[in-house]
């Protein structure tokens, strides 16, 4: 939200930022940050702390009957995707903040005997630390998964770094990946 007072924005907050993907229509998540799913707001993850954001998919397989030529659609299992949003700079701290409501959610489920889930980060600031060896997350992991190919293995499969501009256009992120050295020395 731009206010103008003599001139000066007033700064758009990370309460804000929350706000608008939280009341967004699926379709632009899906198109601006590949979130689907039931959205939780400020959740309390036990002693571990409080979400910003997080996305429940359930996860569906077509089951095929080849003796009676049938299939039906069974349900599989969870993509849960942790949103750690931040104001200004997204950088370790954000990330180990999120680790640790991943790992709460990894206890939480499994000490229900529910093991059929994959988690996921996505960090969402107006600028990344790019300064040392954080930027370089994103392309450790698989980052993302296919709905035809989806394998539980109860961690952390990808980790996404979003940036957020809002302007008179109104809101836009950009996902960074692919970070590289200048000089890679081989």
């Amino acid at each position: 939200i731009f206010l103008f007072k003599n001139t000066e924005r007033m700064d758009f907050l990370e309460k804000d930022l929350e706000q608008v993907i939280y009341e967004a229509p699926d379709d632009f998540l899906w198109d601006k940050l590949s979130l689907r799913g039931k959205k939780f707001r400020q959740k309390r993850l036990g002693n571990y702390g409080i979400s910003d954001l997080i996305f429940v998919e359930k996860v569906y397989s077509e089951k095929l009957d080849y003796d009676n030529f049938t299939s039906e659609i069974i349900e599989v299992g969870l993509h849960i995707t942790i949103c750690e949003l931040k104001k200004d700079k997204i950088g370790l701290s954000a990330f180990l903040k999120s680790v640790k409501y991943a790992k709460a959610i990894q206890r939480y489920l499994t000490k229900r005997g529910f093991n059929s889930f994959n988690l996921s980060i996505l960090l969402c600031g107006s600028k990344i630390d790019d300064i040392g060896s954080f930027i370089f997350l994103t392309d450790v992991f698989e980052n993302g998964y296919s709905d035809t190919e989806f394998e539980f293995t109860s961690s952390i499969k990808s980790i996404d770094f979003y940036t957020y501009k809002y302007d008179f256009n109104g809101l836009d992120f950009k996902n960074h990946k692919g970070y590289c050295l200048t000089n890679e020395g081989f």
